[in-house]
C-alpha cells in the first residue's frame, strides 16, 4: 500500500526520508543543442513567436480564426487594376465628355458631306457637260481615299498624336472644300473628293476607335452614328434648297468647310491631352511591346492581322458592311438624279418635294435606327 508524504512525515520514517519541494525555476538556461560529436550548436537567430492562447478556445473557433503568423504569411489582395477599370467612360476622364461631343460632331459634318453630292449630281452634270460614268468618278475617287487612308491612319496617330491626327485629317478636308468651293476643272474635282475621302476617314476611325475603348462602347458607338445619320438626313436638304434657288452648286462647300474649322478647334481642344489619360497598358513604346510579345508568346502585329484574316467572322463582318454601306451610300447619293429622271423634268423644278422627301426618309430612317439601339 503506499503513502503519501504527509502520511510519511507523521509517521516515524520521517527521520530516514527528507523529502523537499522541488524549486521553481523562473529563468532555466537554455538547452544546448550537440551534434553527433558532441560539439555545441549555436542557437538558431530565428525564434518562434510566443503564443498567446485565446481565452476561449475551442476546436470550432481555432479553425475559424487562423493564428495572426497564418494571416501574415498570406499574399495580399491584388490591387492591379483589372481589364475593366482600364477602360474609360463617358466621363472618366472628364474631358471624355468634350471628346465624344467632337467626335460626335465631327461625325455629323461627315454625314452631311457624304449625302451632298448625289443631290448636287444634276448640277455638276449641267456645269461641266458630264454624263452618269463620268461624275461617277467622284465616287471612286472618294472610295479611294478612304483606302489609303486605312494603312496610314495608325502610323500618322503614332508620330503626331491623337489632337495633331484629327487635325491633321480636318485641314485636308478644308483644303479640299476650298478647291471645291473655287468650282475648278472638272479633274481637280475628283482629286479633292480623294482627299475629302481621305480626311473623312482619319478622323472617322479615329472616332470609332475612341468609342469602342470605352466601357460603354455600345452607346457611345450609337450616339457616333446617329449624329452621322442626322448630318445625312439635312445634308440634301440643304444642297437642294441652295441650289434650287440659283446658287451655284459648288457654294455648298462652304457650310462643310465652317465645319471642318470648327471642329479642328474642337478636336485640338478636346483631345490635347488624350494620350496622359490613356491607361498606361496601352501606351508601352515599341521596345516594350517587343519584349512583352517575348516573355509571354504575343502574336505580332502581322500575324495578328493573319489571324484576322482567317477568322470566319471577319470575313463576313466585312462583306456586310462593304454590302452595307455600299448600298445606302449609292442609293443615297443617287436617288435624287434617278428621281429626276423619272419624272422627266428640270432639277429644282419638277419632283423637288418627292426628292427631299424620299433622301431624307432613307437617312432619318438610318439614324433612328442607330439612335434607338443605343
Amino acid at each position: 500500500m503506499a503513502l503519501s508524504p504527509l502520511q510519511l512525515s507523521n509517521s516515524g520514517l520521517n527521520s530516514f526520508i527528507r523529502i523537499e519541494g522541488s524549486p521553481s525555476l523562473t529563468n532555466p538556461p537554455a538547452t544546448v543543442r550537440r551534434d553527433k560529436q558532441g560539439i555545441p550548436i549555436p542557437p538558431s537567430e530565428f525564434e518562434l513567436n510566443n503564443i498567446r492562447p485565446s481565452p476561449t478556445s475551442s476546436l470550432h473557433s481555432a479553425r475559424d480564426v487562423p493564428p495572426n503568423d497564418v494571416e501574415r504569411s498570406t499574399p495580399p489582395t491584388p490591387t492591379t487594376p483589372t481589364g475593366v477599370d482600364l477602360l474609360q467612360t463617358f466621363t472618366n476622364p472628364p474631358m471624355n465628355k468634350y471628346r465624344m461631343a467632337s467626335s460626335a460632331f465631327m461625325n455629323f459634318a461627315n454625314g452631311v458631306n457624304d449625302s451632298a453630292p448625289g443631290a448636287l449630281i444634276p448640277y455638276l452634270e449641267v456645269a461641266y457637260s458630264v454624263n452618269y460614268a463620268v461624275v461617277s468618278l467622284i465616287f471612286i475617287s472618294n472610295a479611294l481615299g478612304f483606302i489609303v487612308a486605312a494603312p496610314l491612319t495608325h502610323a500618322i496617330e503614332s508620330r503626331l498624336g491623337r489632337a495633331r491626327t484629327h487635325q491633321v485629317s480636318l485641314s485636308i478636308l478644308a483644303v479640299a472644300y476650298v478647291a471645291l468651293i473655287c468650282a475648278p476643272p472638272f479633274p481637280v474635282i475628283v482629286v479633292s473628293f480623294f482627299f475629302v475621302g481621305f480626311g473623312m476617314a482619319v478622323s472617322l476611325s479615329l472616332n470609332n476607335v475612341f468609342c469602342v475603348g470605352l466601357s460603354n462602347a455600345t452607346t457611345a458607338l450609337g450616339f457616333l452614328h446617329g449624329a452621322y445619320g442626322v448630318g445625312g438626313t439635312i445634308g440634301p436638304l440643304i444642297a437642294t434648297a441652295l441650289a434650287s434657288n440659283g446658287v451655284r452648286w459648288s457654294y455648298f462647300y462652304s457650310i462643310p468647310l465652317f465645319f471642318a474649322l470648327s471642329n479642328f478647334a474642337a478636336a485640338g481642344f478636346a483631345y490635347r491631352a488624350y494620350e496622359a489619360d490613356v491607361p498606361a497598358a496601352q501606351l508601352m513604346t515599341a521596345l516594350e511591346q517587343t519584349a512583352s510579345r517575348q516573355q509571354t508568346n504575343t502574336p505580332t502585329r502581322m500575324q495578328t492581322l493573319k489571324l484576322a484574316a482567317r477568322n470566319k467572322t471577319t470575313i463576313l463582318g466585312a462583306l456586310f458592311v462593304f454590302a452595307y454601306q455600299g448600298a445606302e451610300v449609292s442609293i443615297a447619293s443617287w436617288l435624287v438624279s434617278f428621281l429626276i429622271s423619272y419624272r422627266h423634268g428640270e432639277a429644282g423644278q419638277v419632283g423637288r418635294e418627292d426628292v427631299r422627301r424620299t433622301a431624307d426618309r432613307v437617312l432619318a430612317g438610318a439614324a433612328s435606327g442607330v439612335l434607338v439601339r443605343a
